[in-house]
């Protein structure tokens, strides 16, 4: 059964293979997990998965843009410089 957006079913019916037929509403029910292997844990929440990526996601990207504005470089401008060295060794002119 859903209950907020989330499967829950009752030991007995996990048991047996039942949890999306499940209508036990007296029983001890148990969250049922999402298929497949579960998604990177948030470093800021540490949830999985997180409750507000986009917030996050924006925490993360100020941060590392505070970094580079104190460290002098930004590490796209490093990387970039890193690739250029990787082409210049494979491709030699």
């Amino acid at each position: 059964m859903l209950i907020d957006g989330e499967k829950w079913a009752c030991e007995a019916c996990v048991r047996g293979h039942r949890v999306t037929t499940c209508k036990h509403h007296d029983r001890p029910l148990i969250r049922i997990n999402r298929k497949g292997r579960p998604f990177a844990t948030c470093p800021i929440c540490s949830r999985t998965p997180c409750a507000s990526p986009d917030a996050h996601n924006k925490l993360k990207r100020e941060a590392a843009e505070a970094a580079a504005a104190l460290g002098g470089s930004s590490s796209a401008a490093a990387s970039d410089k890193v690739r250029h060295l990787h082409l210049n060794h494979l491709y030699p002119t």
